[in-house]
């Protein structure tokens, strides 16, 4: 059995298939878990910025630290009362990493389109021709209709706009989503099923949040003034 091939079940374009795993993926944590902050830091770190990442475990790995053009979308900032609203607010969103990237944006597309559109753009400027998603709190458009007649109208339309994730898998280096809710109990992720679900796995456990030792080694003078303050001494 240990020297069986892989079967791949989550992989659906061949180069992805040699080159040896998936690379979209989600991460579910309840809100204030530090998903946001994972977010920028993946941005920094694909983004080329060793800089700021000196005299940390990844500035001593064999990374090669090469620049992507990275698309980042924060969902949070969309939350509307109608669709059309939220389409609004998703293209101005876009408009704006677009120009952050100095590519073109087309106003008249659909959130779909545009957002399509935008993920070519960007891989089509890289040397690379590839391009990194990050997509923070995917659901939060979803979550303040749940159990309102809106709710169908707003699972349709992320649906459309989620879809170009897979449409566009080709050229994508790294996709990472997160969100409070998990996507498989979410139909609009019905078609991406192409994630790796990393909410529950043990390998990314500590990813977000901190492990007790990265507390005492990182926050001993806070842990030693909070103990002063309830009369107990550090063991």
């Amino acid at each position: 059995m240990g020297g069986m091939k892989p079967i791949a079940t989550d992989i659906y374009t061949f180069s992805n298939l040699i080159g040896g795993g998936g690379k979209q993926f989600f991460f579910s944590r309840p809100r204030r878990f530090g998903k946001s902050l994972t977010v920028t830091t993946l941005q920094a770190v694909f983004e080329g910025r060793r800089d700021l990442f000196r005299g940390l475990a990844i500035d001593r790995s064999d990374y090669d630290w090469k620049a992507y053009p990275v698309i980042r979308l924060d969902m949070s900032t969309t939350p509307a009362e109608t669709v059309e609203e939220f389409n609004r607010q998703v293209l101005f969103n876009l408009q704006s990493e677009a120009r952050r990237l100095n590519l073109p944006f087309d106003g008249t597309l659909t959130a779909a389109s545009a957002f399509q559109k935008l993920v070519l753009d960007a891989a089509a400027s890289s040397e690379t021709g590839l391009v990194v998603l990050l997509v923070d709190e995917y659901d939060k458009p979803l979550l303040g209709h749940l159990g309102r007649p809106t709710v169908e109208a707003f699972r349709t339309a992320l649906k459309s706009f989620y879809s170009v994730i897979k449409a566009t898998e080709a050229v994508q280096r790294f996709t990472f989503i997160t969100g409070v809710s998990k996507f498989s109990k979410v139909s609009i992720f019905s078609d991406l099923n192409n994630l790796t679900d990393l909410t529950m796995d043990a390998r990314t456990a500590t990813l977000a949040g901190y492990t007790h030792e990265e507390v005492r080694a990182n926050f001993a003078d806070y842990l030693a003034a909070l103990g002063e303050a309830n009369g107990l001494r550090a063991s």
